[in-house]
């Protein structure tokens, strides 16, 4: 299959100015990065690239998929564990649509989506063990996914 090939979009290019404007701020290898990164994807947020790709009715954007995917991968450039958020909002996003935990994490509450091995117990089987959560907010709510399924767990 032949590799597409082209121009930004002159909206493509408007979110990358946006991101590269917002991003010169930040520091993401100065102490407190839990903190900061709090505070940019709170940034990201009011400025709408955050949930880009959502529909508008989830708090979204409504942007298309390559302008999303051109957006996270800038974002990434700029503070990886930024860009992986905002992948995991937008994976969160097929499992969440029109949901309360949605809107939330459009409007910049951590969320992760994390696969799980085994499948998913029920609330009296017992915990889940996860080895790690790497989308810089340790109070992330949860996407358990398997092959079988998902799972949404709160952050509480």
């Amino acid at each position: 299959m032949p590799i597409a090939t082209g121009a930004a979009t002159p909206e493509q290019c408007a979110v990358f100015e946006l991101i590269d404007r917002i991003a010169s701020a930040w520091r993401p290898r100065e102490s407190g990065a839990e903190r900061r990164i709090a505070h940019a994807r709170g940034e990201l947020a009011t400025s709408g690239l955050w949930a880009l790709g959502l529909p508008e009715t989830d708090g979204g954007g409504g942007a298309d998929g390559v302008t999303t995917a051109l957006a996270i991968a800038r974002i990434s450039a700029h503070w990886p564990a930024l860009g992986l958020g905002m992948a995991h909002l937008h994976g969160a996003g097929a499992v969440l649509t029109g949901t309360a935990a949605l809107r939330d994490a459009a409007a910049g509450a951590p969320v992760a989506v994390v696969e799980v091995g085994a499948a998913i117990p029920g609330p009296d089987e017992g915990p889940v063990t996860l080895d790690r959560i790497d989308v810089g907010d340790p109070g992330s709510d949860l996407v358990l996914v398997h092959a079988a399924g998902c799972a949404f767990v709160p952050a509480d």
